[in-house]
């Protein structure tokens, strides 16, 4: 049973990656102006060469020549950067133990196949405050700040709470995830650091869990779709719905025919973002019929949610209206594209900031072949201050220091800015906020 699971989600992993095709070739339809802000709002250019300090993790066992052992970990469920307060930042990664008996996978004194690594920095300096390691299957592991020093290691064994002192307090043990032939498919974190929400699929049926962060109170409530990037707030989740579009493509590929891309922007499919608070139904949150950058969620604060896709980002209130109608911009394929990679539109937990990663334009797309190249090269990262309605800091990669980002953060205060280049740390200064 096992391996059935495994082939369907194999399958539909396949059919994901040609979802990112159409998406890709809808929305460049839609592409048809660049980025305007308001002339009030002066932006600060940095280059990545500039960094306040920088820090080679290798020096603490990053494996440097095992990078692709860092792609087992799925960026839309583990980050591998994050401030834990304004003060600490953590960075984490993976590390593989060899296992010379290749002991029963269901085995409890088997040893684990993998070690994650958290090492601990001073904010200020760079400076390695202290490692902590666990042995985990699977990459399946990972740390949820709290934003006050405190933070959550996951794993699906368990959820361990962890104070500001690196001592574990308080542990949680998830029912749901002990089931055998169950998937993890999503872990979402709100903004503020108060609440997580997971997706477990089993063979019949999807359930999301949303756990308070300070009390590790876990409620059930219903999914909005088995599948789709989401995001959450305190009290609400936003997600991409692929429902038809994947069906529509299963069905294509069941019958053995070709899976046709569509190349206009009236195709018959296309993605919407649904919300919904908690105790109420689902609603639309947006389409692509009003708002090309419709694909992708990610919140800002309680009230505020990004929308993006490749080609463009919109910043909405939860309610569906344009908060700020000089945001809304679109970037062609002659211009830097977002990057829709796992966490490339990260927040500061006071709701003020939010930074965003904006790759060089992909190869030529061919739509009759759905294929084209997913290996994009980092242009530059964008920070947006949402009460002055500006980007106030933009940072160039001019000399190609960033080869593939791999994560980033906003301290809490929004005035720092921690970037993960691949086992490389560095971190930038950003502008006072003016309510300071």
């Amino acid at each position: 049973m096992r391996n059935d699971q495994k082939l369907r989600h194999m399958r539909l992993a396949g059919i994901l990656r040609t979802v990112v095709v159409v998406f890709v070739v809808i929305t460049s339809a839609y592409a048809n102006s660049v980025r305007t802000q308001s002339s009030k709002v002066k932006t600060v250019h940095a280059s990545s060469d500039e960094p306040l300090w920088r820090v080679d993790l290798q020096s603490v066992g990053f494996p440097a020549n095992e990078l692709a052992l860092q792609s087992r970990r799925n960026p839309d469920v583990f980050r591998t950067i994050d401030f834990l307060s304004e003060d600490v930042v953590a960075a984490t990664f993976i590390t593989r133990v060899l296992e010379p008996d290749l002991p029963k996978r269901d085995d409890p004194n088997r040893p684990r196949r993998d070690l994650l690594h958290a090492i601990f920095l001073d904010a200020a300096t760079g400076k390695v405050l202290k490692t902590i390691d666990w042995p985990t299957d699977d990459a399946g592991a990972g740390i949820f700040p709290r934003y006050d020093g405190s933070f959550l290691f996951f794993s699906k064994e368990h959820i361990v709470l962890y104070s500001p002192e690196w001592t574990p307090v308080k542990e949680f043990v998830l029912p749901q995830l002990q089931t055998p032939h169950i998937a993890l498919t999503g872990i979402a974190q709100s903004p503020s650091g108060r609440a997580l929400e997971l997706r477990i699929e089993d063979e019949r049926s999807v359930v999301c869990v949303r756990i308070q962060t300070f009390t590790l109170e876990g409620v059930q409530e219903p999914c909005i779709t088995r599948l789709g990037r989401f995001s959450i707030s305190d009290d609400a989740i936003a997600q991409a719905d692929l429902e038809d579009l994947i069906k529509l493509l299963e069905a294509r590929k069941s019958a053995n025919g070709p899976v046709t891309i569509p190349s206009n922007s009236s195709a018959p499919f296309k993605g919407k973002i649904m919300i919904r608070e908690m105790g109420a139904d689902a609603r639309l949150l947006c389409d692509p019929n009003h708002i090309s950058s419709c694909s992708n969620p990610q919140f800002i604060d309680n009230q505020s949610v990004v929308v993006y896709g490749m080609t463009g980002l919109s910043l909405l209130t939860r309610r569906g209206e344009s908060n700020d109608q000089h945001f809304e911009k679109v970037f062609t394929s002659d211009h830097t594209w977002v990057d829709i990679g796992g966490g490339m539109i990260r927040p500061s937990s006071n709701g003020q900031r939010f930074a965003a990663v904006f790759d060089e334009p992909p190869g030529n797309i061919n739509p009759s072949a759905g294929r084209f190249s997913l290996i994009l090269t980092p242009d530059h990262i964008d920070v947006y201050d949402v009460p002055e309605g500006g980007y106030v800091f933009t940072l160039k990669n001019k000399k190609k220091q960033f080869k593939e980002i791999y994560g980033l953060a906003l301290a809490p205060s929004g005035e720092k800015l921690a970037v993960d280049s691949g086992g490389v740390i560095q971190m930038y200064a950003l502008p006072p906020r003016k309510d300071n």
